[in-house]
């Protein structure tokens, strides 16, 4: 049974936890994911950004 929502997403994005959560939040409107998990996901995502921001090692240039 196909739910209608797609099985892969792919975002770029900048070193933007704010841009991340708006993104993810958008998305979840639009697939009509109830609004319980929504809340749940929202500061997941945006724990693991903040993370990857803080910790990821990025070579310059």
């Amino acid at each position: 049974m196909n739910s209608g929502m797609p099985k892969d997403i792919e975002w770029r994005l900048p070193r933007s936890v704010g841009r991340a959560r708006a993104l993810l939040s958008e998305q979840m409107r639009a697939w009509k994911v109830p609004d319980e998990m929504a809340d749940t996901s929202v500061p997941l995502l945006s724990e693991l950004m903040t993370n990857a921001v803080r910790h990821a090692y990025v070579p310059p240039g």
